[in-house]
């Protein structure tokens, strides 16, 4: 049941399966899913075929292919961003943020990533 399960595909049905009608939520999750996990295996093959090649003619795009996936975390976080989730988001980023500026990375990531879900909690809670 959880094979699909990726952060792409939580995000995207996380913010949308509200709106899809229940009878129609089934196929659209499993269609989510297999295109989600068909461009992983297609962009993987691609990736491993091409990325040595690619760099070794172009390397000033190392900067921008060492960001792609922070990048696309932060676009599926700011796609899922409501009222709801805001408060949670922003804490969690603080915090992160200040034991990142402290020298303490590592532990800023773990705290948020158990502060921020238990204020999302609490919001969801008292909305």
């Amino acid at each position: 049941a959880a094979f699909g399960l990726t952060d792409e595909v939580f995000a995207v049905a996380f913010s949308r399966i509200g709106i899809m009608p229940h009878e129609s939520r089934f196929w659209w999750l499993m269609g989510l899913e297999f295109g989600a996990y068909s461009c992983w295996i297609g962009g993987t093959l691609a990736g491993s075929i091409s990325g040595d090649l690619l760099l070794s003619h172009f390397s000033f795009l190392r900067p921008a292919l060492s960001f792609a996936l922070p990048a696309l975390f932060l676009s599926l976080l700011l796609s899922m961003l409501n009222s709801t989730t805001r408060p949670a988001v922003m804490i969690s980023l603080l915090l992160a943020a200040a034991f990142h500026w402290s020298g303490h990375s590592e532990t800023g990531i773990i705290a948020a990533a158990f502060i921020g879900p238990g204020i999302g909690i609490i919001c969801r809670k008292n909305q």
